[in-house]
């Protein structure tokens, strides 16, 4: 048993019963506490999904039994589901009623145990229909699509009901509430965006190229002429902090408008986000990653550090292989873009054939040059309405002279400048702390001292 997992269905559940004491919306299913209306629809979700297959294993029994409390024999338990209903079109279109409790709940007590209940719950449908799949050494697909059906619908649900009616980007999960303006810009807008981006001479060179050749393509296929065949996954090779994700997310609302994807938005993951620990889990956690990246751009970053171990226990190859069968299925509305370090990245491409010959295409980001560094220093500067004085303006044009030309393997580009960024603030306002009657033009003013005891 993974008792992880039970510590956090137990956990969830707990907030179940802080919803019971607080008398929060009714249940539909008589006299059941919070708690035992969410362990049977917890029972209900894993039954359907057992059904995908036909039949409810022994191993999917005894799993509902160990988790959820329920002792049940797998025969008598299939005719209960089937019985039941559960396993129909129609029940993946039904909320559970606890899912409605935590969402009233949130609405009226606001944060519950932390982090708001309905994302608590969401989270725990997903993480239980994961193992409960990953069971079973093969993944059915059936089963497969039918989780990820469910808990998108979960989560749409909390989306239309929770944050909504809040009515604020501030209220959403950072992944629903950012790029937001951005999906209003128009074409030319992003690609000015792209172009007015700091540095990155080279890469913006390389990205207006293949912009330029996909739309004369689109041309192109609209008005009949041929095409020859042409991968657009990619590898962006550079050190950490030189805008690659920057770049990844608005190629996936650049193509989004010329009609290459469908959705245009940028699903970031790494080895951790890839690769489970026993067998059958990486499958479904790369089918899954893959499932919510469809439309759009998959980033994988440091995507190297999938094949760096070779031995019997490492799922980063089996990661690797279900990920190229998938680009394969999902290859008209899907890009794939692979990230790292430059020679670690001709690694990761020699470790399997079938990288070599889909990622073509690769773009490399230098490491920015020391007015490049000073001048996202001042954009920064400029977002939160500060200035350097004069004495620090030309210390910070010095430090990153010498941050540049003695670098080492730890100099992060733009990370860097985003660290000593912060460091000056928290100088400024301890500088600033003791002083009273403070001008605008003292809390606008970044000064020398606020800069000279900055080590990164």
């Amino acid at each position: 048993m993974n008792y992880q997992l039970k510590n956090v269905i137990e956990g969830v559940l707990g907030i179940g019963d802080i919803i019971n004491r607080a008398g929060i919306g009714a249940s539909n299913y008589g006299d059941l506490t919070t708690r035992d209306l969410m362990r049977y629809e917890l029972m209900q979700f894993l039954g359907y999904l057992g059904l995908s297959d036909g039949k409810i294993s022994w191993e999917e029994a005894q799993f509902i039994s160990d988790y959820l409390d329920f002792n049940l024999n797998p025969r008598d338990f299939q005719k209960y589901v089937m019985e039941n209903g559960w396993y129909s079109t129609d029940f993946e279109q039904q909320v559970p009623v606890s899912l409605k409790l935590f969402v009233a709940a949130d609405l009226a007590m606001g944060d519950v145990a932390e982090n708001k209940g309905s994302e608590l719950l969401c989270s725990l449908y997903e993480t239980i229909g994961r193992e409960y799949i990953a069971i079973d050494d093969e993944i059915n697909e059936s089963e497969l699509n039918d989780f990820l059906a469910y808990t998108a619908m979960l989560r749409e649900y909390v989306r239309e009901n929770l944050y909504k009616q809040g009515n604020t980007a501030a209220s959403k999960p950072e992944s629903e509430a950012s790029g937001t303006e951005d999906d209003e810009k128009t074409l030319e807008e992003l690609l000015e965006d792209l172009n007015s981006l700091i540095g990155l001479a080279s890469v913006k060179n390389d990205v207006n190229s293949l912009i330029n050749l996909l739309k004369i393509r689109k041309i192109r296929e609209e008005r009949g002429l041929s095409v020859s065949p042409m991968s657009l996954h990619m590898v962006f090779s550079g050190n950490p902090g030189t805008g690659k994700t920057t770049v990844a997310r608005l190629l996936a609302q650049i193509y989004n408008k010329l009609g290459i994807l469908s959705k245009g938005h940028l699903t970031e993951v790494d080895r951790s986000g890839l690769v489970g620990g026993y067998v059958g889990q990486t499958a479904l956690k790369v089918q899954e990653v893959v499932s919510k990246a469809k439309g759009g751009i998959l980033f994988i970053d440091e995507a190297y550090s999938l094949t760096v171990n070779k031995g019997e226990n490492d799922y980063g190859f089996e990661a690797i292989d279900t990920l190229l069968k998938a680009m394969e299925d999902n290859r008209d509305d899907l890009i794939v873009i692979v990230a790292g370090y430059p020679n670690l990245m001709e690694e990761f491409l020699s470790s399997n054939p079938g990288l070599r010959s889909r990622f073509n295409k690769f773009i490399n980001f230098e490491d920015y040059k020391p007015d490049e560094l000073f001048a996202i220093f001042e954009s920064m500067l400029a977002k939160s309405n500060l200035t350097l004085d004069e004495d620090a303006n030309l210390y910070a044009k010095k430090f990153f002279e010498r941050r540049y030309f003695t670098r080492s393997t730890n100099f992060a580009n733009g990370r860097d400048v985003r660290n000593f960024f912060e460091m000056a603030l928290v100088n400024q306002a301890n500088r600033l702390a003791c002083e009273e009657n403070l001008s605008d033009e003292d809390l606008s003013r970044i000064t020398l001292e606020d800069l000279e005891s900055i080590a990164i």
